[in-house]
């Protein structure tokens, strides 16, 4: 039987965007591969090859790996065939985690989130590249992405006048609005990563875990086995300080802060610089940090996100149907733009 024009078109959209989906999961692992100098390989480095990323490529596979299970339900279910069945499932998987955190729709990027912190807790100097000459720049700077950023990429670090115009010729005039302006803290050169999220039916949130992450600085990197659990700092008094600052942020729900402090105690007396916001797809440090042990913290981390996805959605605080299909449409664009398939996943990740 001959299928319709439409049929026939909705399944090459579907096609194109699972391959889309699918090639954005092949560059992640081909950055991963990259990362490691195969040409320097040998019995004892291959062993450290698979002692680092066995961790990684799991918590991954599940974004991959869950649409799969979903999509074999539906297709038991309907008889639908399976390429559908498997998108149902990532649509599913997709819908979830966008009404995990149902940010407004001007809410799309690292700068505008960044910008309803409060002032004395972010670098002195934070605005859009578009408004340097607006201001009297003292250095060092870093310059970076406010849409597709994450893991420090196209992060630099500007320490002079020569260094800087030599970047701003490189960037042609309409793309200067895709980067940001903040103070690099020189001296505030102890980092950590606090994550903050609020689970169904609690009326306020709750850190969950504090590391500090101890690689060498200039642009800090998170690397396996650089990171000290600093949880033991967590009490009544710093849950109600990051209750307040999460409330700046509309509908957010998980978050995970990256703050440079003084000394590690600061943290107690709010003297600290909050240097990015990641929402939903800001992980547990201690598993990206990467003790294999610590797999089941990437388990928890994503079961956590579904429960408060699905929690939002049935008792409508999440999008509604127009703003959802809005939020989807940008994300999908960002996945594309981007190449990053966690910005499926997140109108801001």
């Amino acid at each position: 039987m001959k299928q319709p024009k439409i049929v026939i078109i909705l399944n090459i959209a579907i096609i194109i965007f699972l391959l889309r989906y699918f090639f954005t999961f092949s560059n992640w692992f081909l950055d991963e591969f990259d990362n490691y100098k195969f040409y320097e390989l040998n019995i004892k480095g291959l062993h450290k090859f698979y002692e680092v990323k066995i961790d990684d490529v799991i918590m991954y596979l599940l974004f991959l790996i869950v649409p799969l299970i979903i999509g074999i339900i539906v297709h038991l279910l309907s008889k639908l065939n399976y390429l559908h069945s498997y998108f149902i499932g990532v649509l599913i998987q997709w819908i979830v985690f966008l009404n995990i955190n149902p940010y407004p729709l001007n809410l799309d990027n690292k700068y505008a989130i960044m910008n309803l912190m409060p002032k004395k807790n972010v670098p002195d100097q934070q605005f859009m590249l578009t408004e340097i000459n607006e201001h009297d720049i003292y250095f060092p700077i870093i310059i970076k992405p406010v849409y597709c950023s994450g893991c420090n990429y196209n992060v630099t670090i500007i320490d002079n006048k020569h260094e800087l115009n030599n970047l701003l010729k490189k960037i042609p005039a309409h793309k200067m609005n895709n980067y940001m302006v903040q103070t690099y803290l020189e001296d505030h050169n102890i980092e950590i990563g606090l994550l903050f999220e609020k689970m169904p039916g609690d009326k306020r949130g709750k850190i969950v875990e504090i590391y500090e992450k101890t690689g060498k600085d200039r642009i800090r990197k998170i690397n396996k086995g650089e990171s000290v659990n600093r949880s033991y700092l967590i009490d009544d008094d710093l849950n109600l300080i990051f209750n307040k600052l999460t409330n700046n942020i509309p509908f957010a729900n998980c978050v995970r802060y990256d703050i440079r402090l003084k000394k590690i105690e600061d943290i107690k007396g709010r003297d600290f610089k909050i240097i990015e916001v990641n929402g939903t797809m800001g992980m547990n440090l201690s598993f990206v940090s990467g003790n294999f042990y610590n797999i089941i913290d990437g388990f928890k981390w994503y079961i956590r996100r579904w429960l408060v996805g699905f929690y939002n959605i049935i008792t409508f605080k999440g999008y509604s149907p127009i703003n959802l299909l809005i939020a989807m449409s940008k994300s999908a664009y960002s996945m594309h733009n981007c190449n990053i398939y966690e910005n499926l996943y997140s109108l801001y990740s």
